[in-house]
């Protein structure tokens, strides 16, 4: 298991990066998901796939339906409306496209 998979909050089916205090950051969790994602290119390994497709189900929760991102959610509550990152819509595009690559069947 990795430092970030220590470290993930689970709701429902998705899961996000959490360090335990405040607001849980869309963001984060992107990056975390492309880090993994990188991984798999290189090694073929599919030992944390189960945790790449949980994130990226938490990442289209954050995605409204005109593109936008929502950069925070409240752990077991609601995305922050309104609050937006100047970053977090390429970090999510930028996972959501290395996951298309890596499953490219399953509509990313």
């Amino acid at each position: 298991m990795t430092f970030g998979n220590q470290h993930l909050h689970d709701e429902g089916d998705w899961s996000a990066i959490y360090n335990g205090t405040g607001p849980l950051e869309t963001g984060a969790s992107a990056l975390y998901l492309a880090g993994l994602g990188l991984r798999r290119q290189v090694t073929g390994a599919p030992d944390l796939d189960a945790e790449m497709h949980r994130l990226a189900t938490f990442l289209l929760e954050q995605t409204e339906p005109r593109g936008s991102v929502l950069a925070f959610r409240e752990p077991n509550g609601a995305p922050l409306a309104g609050n937006y990152s100047p970053f977090a819509t390429g970090q999510v595009f930028w996972a959501l496209a290395l996951m298309h690559d890596q499953f490219p069947g399953e509509g990313w």
